[in-house]
């Protein structure tokens, strides 16, 4: 019996010795690859689409190409007008990730003239250009401020009202590794007579 027992410890050692050889020959078990996530706040949406989220490349499937002007990149910034609703619509976006050129930049112009013939003019019904999906040109002040009590108390800037919130930013850095990155983003309502003419919004 005391031999049997001798023999069962034996065996168990061998065992545990393999499977720690095969656990060292093995290496250490890879860290999962952290997973980066951008949070783009309230005041991004405009036009159907998030400031620095979508790419000018959503902008175009939404309205056409878009006539290339100066912007962050030469010829990066895109151009748009609605003559039925008299809008100049002007995009931009400088960082890219792997879906294209995010935007960085979106401005509404309500009853302007375009500032060249060449600007392609395109169709879209007035309620699909709204900031946050609700406001709208020719909004008063009084009917933006009440559809905007969920957001954060705006600041008065002479004839406009301008909204900051900060979120989280994904884009490529050097190497075209992904990185995050803490950023502003901020919407600028002017109104002109009381009723709302421009918005501007960027980060």
């Amino acid at each position: 019996m005391k031999c049997n027992i001798r023999k069962l410890r034996v065996i168990s050692a061998a065992v545990l010795l393999a499977l720690l050889c095969l656990c060292g020959r093995a290496g250490p078990v890879p860290k999962k690859k952290q997973t980066l996530r951008a949070r783009i706040p309230p005041i991004a949406r405009v036009m159907q689409v998030q400031v620095g989220k979508d790419h000018i490349a959503t902008l175009e499937r939404l309205l056409g190409p878009g006539l290339p002007c100066m912007g962050g990149h030469p010829n990066g910034g895109r151009a748009w007008f609605i003559k039925s609703l008299k809008l100049y619509i002007y995009a931009d976006g400088f960082d890219y990730d792997a879906q294209g050129r995010i935007i960085d930049t979106i401005g509404l112009d309500f009853g302007a003239e375009p500032p060249s013939p060449k600007i392609p003019q395109v169709n879209l019904k007035l309620k699909a250009i709204g900031w946050l999906g609700t406001i709208l040109p020719g909004m008063s002040k009084e009917a933006v401020l009440r559809l905007t009590k969920g957001l954060p108390k705006p600041k008065r800037e002479g004839n406009s009202l301008r909204w900051a919130m900060s979120g989280t930013y994904v884009f490529f850095g050097s190497g075209r590794q992904m990185v995050e990155s803490c950023r502003r983003w901020t919407a600028k309502l002017t109104f002109e007579k009381n009723r709302l003419t421009a918005v501007m919004v960027s980060l």
